[in-house]
């Protein structure tokens, strides 16, 4: 059975907190953050491959968070929190 991977809305979160690389690259490309107050989100990209978690997410955070453009470096850096789960 194929490897499963994941990557949730959550852990991107906790990455951007932790991070020194990307702490890096997002203060020099400010994001629309989440509203005061808001839930926090749910979604989790899943798949086989980094390739398509990337994806998965990029079109998440345009449609769901309005990120119409992407810092340079950031999804290499994502990847690296990307993590193996049971399918």
């Amino acid at each position: 059975m194929p490897e499963r991977l994941c990557l949730s809305c959550t852990e991107v979160g906790e990455a951007f907190a932790t991070d020194p690389a990307l702490q890096r690259i997002m203060s020099q490309h400010p994001m629309p953050g989440a509203p005061e107050g808001a839930a926090p989100c749910t979604f989790a990209a899943r798949g086989e491959t980094v390739e398509e978690i990337m994806e998965q997410c990029a079109k998440h955070a345009t449609e769901s968070h309005g990120w119409h453009s992407f810092p340079s470096g950031m999804w290499n850096e994502l990847r690296k929190h990307v993590r193996s789960v049971s399918a």
